[in-house]
């Protein structure tokens, strides 16, 4: 018996191609893009679903934005810079605020952050990290405050504002976020 054996046939392995084939289209069918991924977390950011995105999220927008450079002029507007967090006409409407910044707002180098609220929430401390960069402001009464944006760094990047009352109290604080023309 052990010498009946017989090559399978051509046909048998254009059988097991073609079933590999299908498994691997549905394999890729069902994967979702990145830019969808990123259209997804884009609307999150806008509707204050999400605060925050993590390392691994902002890598996947910079994939993008190398891959469709319209549509990172779309999200830093006109200016080159704009802020992608929940906000009304630049009002925000979360605590931790992320801003987007391109090479078109090299000319601007800053932006202005209006503060406004009780006497007793100051002083308050901003945390601003961009991509190899982090600054605090701190900021002991209302009015505008300029963030000076450092030259040289690597663009497109995500720059984060996070907020917390030094004192330690919860509150109302309002800021808005302002930008160069």
């Amino acid at each position: 018996m052990e010498g009946n054996r017989q090559k399978p046939s051509a046909g048998f392995w254009l059988l097991c191609g073609v079933s590999a084939l299908v498994v691997a289209f549905f394999i890729w069918g069902f994967s979702t893009p990145r830019l969808e991924d990123v259209w997804k977390l884009e609307v999150k950011l806008k509707i204050g679903q999400i605060q925050r995105i993590s390392d691994s999220e902002k890598e996947m927008f910079y994939g993008v934005f190398e891959d469709y450079p319209k549509y990172m002029k779309d999200l830093s507007g006109r200016r080159g810079i704009d802020l992608l967090s929940a906000n009304s006409d630049g009002l925000s409407l979360v605590d931790e605020l992320l801003i987007l910044r391109t090479s078109d707002a090299s000319n601007c180098g800053k932006f202005m952050l209006d503060v406004s609220g009780a006497q007793s929430e100051y002083p308050i401390v901003f945390t601003i990290k961009g991509r190899t960069w982090k600054k605090e402001l701190k900021v002991t009464r209302n009015g505008r405050s300029t963030v000076w944006l450092p030259k040289g760094v690597q663009v497109p990047e995500f720059i984060e504002v996070t907020r917390k009352n030094s004192k330690g109290k919860s509150g109302s604080v309002d800021v808005k976020v302002r930008f160069c023309d």
